[in-house]
């Protein structure tokens, strides 16, 4: 009895997915990933925190270094970051999603963007992400990112 209980309340397997339940899972993840693109070109910090989980175990890697700071302080070094940029034109040029479950989804990306500062000056690079989102409480975050960026001519 204690084996059925078990198997029956077990969480379905990525191959135990619908097709729809997949591509529900993926549509998310796109859609928040894309979400992003739009609130770094608008210099929007604030449309990224409500897709950032503010769970204590959010980490965030970026060319090398490991941020394992709170969501609110996260939020407020994109702000300060954006305060320094007078544009940003930034555009993904590969998304996929790896569906892990009902609830997990690992998305890798690469894009590319350029950064004109206040002083005029633009920067050009790509980056490259690779992004954990779980569902909790219905809402789909990100719970691990990391990005690395090369610079463009």
């Amino acid at each position: 009895m204690l084996a059925a209980i078990i198997l029956g309340c077990a969480q379905p397997t990525p191959s135990d997915l619908t097709d729809a339940q997949r591509a529900a899972v993926t549509d998310s993840i796109l859609a928040i990933t894309r979400g992003w693109a739009d609130a770094a070109n608008a210099l929007d910090a604030s449309r990224l925190a409500s897709t950032i989980t503010s769970d204590p175990e959010l980490t965030f890697a970026a060319d090398g270094s490991l941020l394992l700071i709170p969501h609110d302080s996260l939020i407020s070094m994109y702000r300060s970051i954006y305060r320094g940029f007078r544009s940003m034109a930034f555009v993904w040029d590969t998304l996929r999603v790896s569906v892990l479950g009902p609830d997990a989804g690992v998305l890798s990306g690469a894009g590319h963007v350029a950064v004109t500062d206040t002083s005029g000056h633009t920067d050009r690079k790509g980056v490259a992400v690779t992004y954990v989102f779980a569902r909790r409480g219905g809402r789909w975050q990100l719970l691990h990112g990391h990005a690395s960026h090369r610079a463009l001519p």
